[in-house]
C-alpha cells in the first residue's frame, strides 16, 4: 500500500476565532489539537501576542496558552525594519556620492544596539527562516561595523577606505533588503491594510477635531456679534434716556 504523501504547512499559516488571527501548529497529533482546542476556548493566546489580527509564528516565544509570547508582531516590527532600512538606503546614496556627512548622518539616525534587539525580535517570529534570518542581522551588524570604521579615512580623502564603505553600506543594504523578503506577501498585504486602516482612524479624528474647533469659534464670533448689538442697544437706551425720549 503506498504511503501518503506529507504535505508541509507554511509557518505563518493562520486560523481565524472572530475576529482574531493566529498561527497553526504544524504538527497535528492528539495533544496539539488539545492544546489548539484550549487556546481557541481561552482566547488568551491572541491576546497575550498582541498582533492584530496578523498571522504570528514564534517557537521560540513559548508554548501554546503561555505568556511567553512576543508583545510585538510583523504590524510592529515589519514598518520599523523597514525604517532602518531606509537609513540604510539613505546612506548607500550618500557614500556612492562621497557625502560622508550624509553617511554619519544615517547611521546615527537609530541607535544599533536598538536596531540589533528589533531584528533579534523580527527574526523570532519569522518561524522556519528564523535561523537564516539571524544570518542577515549578523551581515547586517557586520557592514554597519565596516562602515563605521572606514568612515573617517574616508571623509578624508582615501580612496580604499571610501571604497571599504561604499562596499560596507552595500553589505547592509542586501542584507536588510533580504530580511524583508522573508516577510510572506498575506502578512505584508495585512501589514499594509492596518496602516490604512489606522491612517483613516486619525485622519478622522483630525477632521473631527477640526469640525469642532471650526463650531467654537463660529459660536464664539456669533457669541461677540450679540455681545456687540446689546452693547449697542444698551448704549441707544441710555442715551434715549439722558435725552428725555
Amino acid at each position: 500500500m503506498p504511503s501518503r504523501p506529507i504535505l508541509k504547512q507554511p509557518p505563518w499559516r493562520s486560523s481565524i476565532v472572530g475576529d482574531t488571527h493566529f498561527a497553526l501548529p504544524s504538527s497535528s497529533n492528539r495533544r496539539g489539537v488539545l492544546c489548539l482546542a484550549a487556546a481557541i476556548a481561552s482566547r488568551q493566546w491572541a491576546a497575550s501576542a498582541r498582533v492584530d489580527g496578523i498571522p504570528l509564528y514564534a517557537p521560540s516565544a513559548g508554548t501554546i496558552g503561555s505568556s511567553g509570547l512576543p508583545d510585538d508582531g510583523f504590524e510592529v516590527l515589519l514598518p520599523r525594519v523597514e525604517g532602518f532600512a531606509a537609513n540604510v538606503d539613505a546612506a548607500v546614496k550618500a557614500a556612492r556620492e562621497n557625502d560622508w556627512d550624509k553617511v554619519r548622518a544615517a547611521l546615527s539616525a537609530v541607535p544599533l544596539d536598538y536596531q540589533s534587539s528589533n531584528l533579534g525580535k523580527y527574526a523570532a517570529i519569522l518561524g522556519d527562516d528564523a535561523y537564516t534570518a539571524l544570518g542577515f542581522k549578523r551581515d547586517y551588524l557586520s557592514g554597519t561595523q565596516a562602515l563605521t570604521s572606514a568612515l573617517a579615512g574616508a571623509a578624508s580623502g582615501n580612496e580604499k577606505q571610501a571604497e571599504r564603505a561604499i562596499m560596507a553600506a552595500e553589505l547592509m543594504q542586501s542584507s536588510m533588503r533580504s530580511l524583508l523578503d522573508l516577510v510572506p506577501p498575506a502578512v505584508i498585504s495585512q501589514v499594509r491594510a492596518r496602516e490604512k486602516a489606522l491612517a483613516n482612524a486619525i485622519a478622522r479624528e483630525e477632521k473631527a477635531a477640526q469640525e469642532k474647533a471650526e463650531r467654537k469659534a463660529e459660536e464664539k464670533r456669533m457669541a461677540d456679534v450679540v455681545e456687540k448689538a446689546m452693547a449697542n442697544f444698551d448704549s441707544l437706551n441710555e442715551e434715549f434716556d439722558q435725552t428725555g425720549g
